[in-house]
C-alpha cells in the first residue's frame, strides 16, 4: 500500500462508516495509522461488532488481514 492509496482507503472507509451508521449499524471510523516501512495500514474503528467493521471494510472495498479489539490506554491531558 501506498500513502495515495491509503489516504484513498481513509476516505472510502469513513464514507462506508457514515453509510452504515446512517442505516442503523453503531460504527465509525476513528481514523488509523499508515507504516511506510512495511506498506501496511492500521484503522481504527469504534463499533459494537468485529463483523461491523469487517462489512465496513468490504462496502467500502478496503481488504482486510484481520479485525481484532483494542483497548485504548493513551492518557487525556
Amino acid at each position: 500500500m501506498t500513502r495515495d492509496q491509503y489516504a484513498a482507503a481513509q476516505r472510502a472507509l469513513a464514507d462506508a462508516a457514515r453509510r452504515a451508521s446512517a442505516a442503523g449499524d453503531q460504527i465509525s471510523y476513528r481514523g488509523g495509522f499508515f507504516l511506510p516501512g512495511t506498506g501496511q495500514a492500521i484503522c481504527v474503528f469504534e463499533a459494537g461488532s468485529a463483523a461491523g467493521v469487517a462489512a465496513v471494510n468490504e462496502r467500502a472495498g478496503v481488504p482486510i488481514v484481520m479485525v481484532a479489539e483494542a483497548i485504548d490506554l493513551r492518557t487525556v491531558t
